[in-house]
Parts: C-alpha cells; sequence; structure tokens
C-alpha cells in the first residue's frame, strides 16, 4: 500500500466517524484492531468493541484533521476534538495492514481521567 493509499484509509476512518457511519467505519478496520490511550491508560481489543466506544461517545463531537503523514504501513495524524463546547488536539498513530487499520495509539495534551464510559469494551489498565 502506498502513503496516499494508506493516508485516504486513515481519512476514510475519520469522514465515517465524523459522519456516525458506523458500519463504513467497521469496515475499515481489523477483526483484532488494538487501540490504546496511553494517558488515560484505556485500550480496546476488537474492532467491534472500537466501534461501540466511539458510537457511545456523548453527541455531538467532530474531528478535524490538521496534518497527515504516510509511509503506507503508518499513518501519524495531528488531529482537533470538537465536542462543541472545547476543542482538544490530539496525536493519532495507525498501523495498517492490507489496507485495514490494525493498530490505534492517541496521545492526548496532557494526562486526564477519562469520563464514565457507556461502552462495555473500554478497560483501564
Amino acid at each position: 500500500m502506498s502513503g496516499s493509499e494508506a493516508e485516504a484509509v486513515v481519512r476514510r476512518f475519520w469522514a465515517c466517524a465524523n459522519a456516525q457511519d458506523w458500519a463504513g467505519l467497521a469496515r475499515l478496520l481489523a477483526p483484532a484492531l488494538r487501540y490504546e490511550v496511553p494517558q488515560t491508560r484505556e485500550c480496546i481489543d476488537c474492532a467491534e468493541g472500537f466501534v461501540d466506544f466511539f458510537a457511545t461517545w456523548p453527541q455531538p463531537w467532530k474531528v478535524l484533521l490538521d496534518r497527515v503523514v504516510s509511509d503506507g504501513r503508518q499513518v501519524a495524524v495531528q488531529m482537533r476534538f470538537d465536542d462543541g463546547q472545547a476543542e482538544q488536539t490530539a496525536l493519532g498513530f495507525y498501523e495498517l495492514e492490507a489496507g485495514r487499520v490494525m493498530a490505534i495509539t492517541e496521545f492526548w495534551p496532557e494526562p486526564y481521567e477519562p469520563p464514565l464510559r457507556a461502552s462495555r469494551h473500554v478497560r483501564r489498565y
């Protein structure tokens, strides 16, 4: 996969998330996707759980991509999360295989205690 193809997958990922197209988002994820947020010590170990995590996040929210850099297998994203009340910048690192997202690690500006999660798929470590 070329860098531009990998970048297109991640851009589609966020287009689906912003449109709340959960089925479209799920098609871009490997079943054994691993999602991790080191600051909150949270992780999700499957695509189904990741989609549920996004679908149960309190609405409205939107992610704007400021920068996307890719080497074909890995994609780095600088993004802004906007929940209508505040905007936060985050960095996301995506690992792709066979055109699907296999792993995501997100870094937020500073450590914080996450809100109570509606998704049963999120666990703390």
